[in-house]
């Protein structure tokens, strides 16, 4: 694994971009993981932007922010719509 890892003071978080082999493209959630281990932090601090690869490679451009603690994740990362069911009264 190669990478390039820049601070944000601001945000409270790693901004890391790693390279990582896999034979197949590797899901948000396994990349995170891989992230996480390669830093020793915990896989909830880890927040994947993007997984890239050039055709035909079997190396992956993992694009990814390592939070300081879940607490500072949940106040910068936007929160999730949750879409509303057609017909539901509320």
């Amino acid at each position: 694994m190669t990478e390039h890892k820049k601070y944000n003071p601001l945000l409270g978080r790693h901004e890391v971009m790693v390279s990582f082999e896999s034979i197949g493209s590797p899901s948000k959630l396994i990349a995170s993981g891989e992230v996480a281990k390669k830093h020793g932090v915990d896989a909830e601090q880890v927040v994947v932007r993007n997984v890239k690869n050039s055709y035909g490679s079997q190396t992956f451009m993992i694009d990814a922010f390592i939070y300081d603690s879940v607490e500072t994740r949940d106040k910068v990362e936007p929160k999730i719509k949750v879409k509303k069911t057609p017909g539901a009264s509320g």
